[in-house]
C-alpha cells in the first residue's frame, strides 16, 4: 500500500472517530434537555399548573430552547464531519483502484 493510501485511511478513521465523538455528544445533549425538560415541567406543577399546560409552556422555555439549538448546531457538524468521511472514503477506493490498475499495467500507470 502506498504512504498517500495509507495517510487516506488513517485520515478516514481519524474522521470516523470524530463523528462517533459528536455522536456521543448529541446523545447526552439530547439526555440533558430531557432532564431540563422534565424539571421545568416539575417547576411549573409544583406551582399549580396541570401536567398538559406545563409541557406545553416547558416546550418554550428559553433554557430548553437554547439547547434545542446547541443541538441543531451540533447536528449540523456532525454531518458535515460525516460527509468528510464519506468523501475520505471515496478517495481511500479510488487510490486503491489506480493501485490495482498499476498493478494490472505497470507501463500504462507509469505514463
Amino acid at each position: 500500500m502506498t504512504e498517500r493510501t495509507e495517510a487516506l485511511i488513517d485520515s478516514l478513521r481519524t474522521a470516523r472517530q470524530d463523528v462517533a465523538e459528536r455522536n456521543a455528544q448529541l446523545a447526552e445533549s439530547d439526555i440533558a434537555r430531557r432532564t431540563l425538560k422534565a424539571e421545568i415541567v416539575r417547576e411549573l406543577t409544583g406551582k399549580g399548573v396541570a401536567a398538559t399546560p406545563a409541557e406545553k409552556v416547558a416546550a418554550q422555555d428559553e433554557r430548553l430552547l437554547k439547547y434545542d439549538r446547541q443541538i441543531i448546531g451540533d447536528t449540523l457538524t456532525r454531518d458535515e464531519r460525516l460527509g468528510d468521511a464519506e468523501a475520505l472514503r471515496f478517495r481511500v477506493q479510488l487510490s486503491l483502484l489506480e493501485m490495482e490498475a498499476a498493478i494490472r499495467d505497470p507501463v500504462r500507470a507509469a505514463a
